[in-house]
């Protein structure tokens, strides 16, 4: 029987001898030579002026809120249905968190109820490039420029996608990236923060790290900063899975071509989209089925593993609910997802044998 992880990312040579080289030169942490070459590859490939290297993507989007002075009294929308960092990083600030419903095709942020959602106290929106498929950011920018609001793109799960024919992350006022498993890796964590602006770049900098300027490290401290730095090692193998990053996602891309031939027509099953305005990098393969725990068990069995992104919606989580006083039936489009979403391994070494068999036992057990 097959055994088919959900993630398996393959150890080069060349990993090892980054490693090894990082562990040789000493150069493990902030402002080492690996991490400013991998800011500057990460801000060309973007297409942006700045990146500024952090040790996950939550601790950029934390200090995405920080750069943006958003606190007490503020609003920060996002969607419903996501992990709960996007939403986290507000309550970290002391703002409030408000989410909008998604658009049941692409399970992105919907620009129209999006419109609804927003109040005189907010002043950040962060749309999620969910499953790697882009947010429809057109509508977005254009609420946000109309009443002076800041975007902060949430690319965690969508390095390499495309919206218009630009790269998602090069279109929001800050951009966040994260390299835990996503479509670059750092194996382990890793983020990157990515802007046009100068200004945040430049106090992005001194948020990573303390607050001191990592020139001057130990002199002044020019505001209270935390610990975001990215190891030496982790910027290395970033450095590494960005030169393959478009290979990789064009290979999600055959292998997501290929499910969708293999489950066409398969009754209780609903295939992602794909807009046209999109490059989709296919993250995740998330069909959606009522029978959805049923056909996970059955997938286990026969030695896949397919994943749920995510069964409850940020604002049914327990400490939303307490805090906030968000309850069921709020945000239906996005329960029903979370009721019914299943991601299918997409990885870009999986081979087509796997997905022929993937494709079999989805097919065997919804016949």
């Amino acid at each position: 029987m097959f055994r088919i992880p959900y993630r398996k990312w393959p150890v080069t040579q060349e990993m090892r001898d980054a490693v090894l080289r990082v562990l040789e030169t000493g150069e493990y942490r902030t402002g080492s030579k690996e991490e400013i070459n991998f800011e500057k590859e990460f801000s060309r490939y973007i297409g942006c002026k700045y990146a500024v290297a952090v040790s996950s993507g939550a601790g950029a989007l934390h200090i995405a809120m920080c750069v943006l002075g958003v606190g007490p009294g503020d609003e920060v929308i996002t969607a419903a249905n996501a992990f709960t960092a996007a939403a986290d990083c507000a309550v970290w600030v002391g703002a409030k968190p408000v989410f909008a419903e998604i658009d049941s095709e692409t399970m992105n942020i919907d620009p129209d109820d999006l419109r609804r959602r927003i109040t005189s106290k907010t002043k950040v929106i962060i749309p999620i490039h969910a499953y790697g498929h882009p947010a429809d950011m057109d509508p977005i920018m254009e609420l946000a420029a109309g009443r002076g609001l800041s975007v902060v793109e949430d690319v965690a799960q969508a390095a390499g996608s495309k919206y218009q024919n630009r790269r998602c992350g090069s279109i929001g006022h800050i951009s966040i990236f994260s390299f835990a498993g996503k479509n670059i890796t750092c194996c382990h964590e890793g983020g990157m923060l990515v802007t046009d602006s100068e200004e945040y770049a430049k106090s992005a900098v001194l948020y990573r790290h303390f607050g001191h300027d990592p020139n001057r490290f130990g002199a002044e401290q020019h505001v209270l900063g935390y610990n975001y730095s990215m190891s030496g090692w982790n910027a290395a193998l970033g450095r590494i899975s960005l030169r393959s990053l478009d290979d990789w996602n064009e290979k999600r891309r055959e292998n997501a071509s290929m499910y969708d031939k293999e489950l066409e027509g398969i009754s209780n099953l609903e295939l992602p989209v794909e807009k046209d305005w999109a490059y989709h990098s296919y993250l995740h393969y998330v069909v959606r089925t009522r029978k959805r725990d049923a056909l996970k068990e059955f997938l286990e069995k026969k030695g896949i593993q397919a994943q749920i992104h995510y069964p409850i919606p940020t604002p049914l989580q327990a400490p939303y609910k307490k805090r906030f006083g968000y309850t069921e039936g709020m945000y239906p489009k996005s329960e029903e997802a979370s009721k019914t979403v299943l991601s299918l391994p997409t990885r870009f070494n999986l081979t087509e044998e796997e997905v022929r068999y993937v494709s079999d036992s989805v097919r065997e057990f919804l016949a």
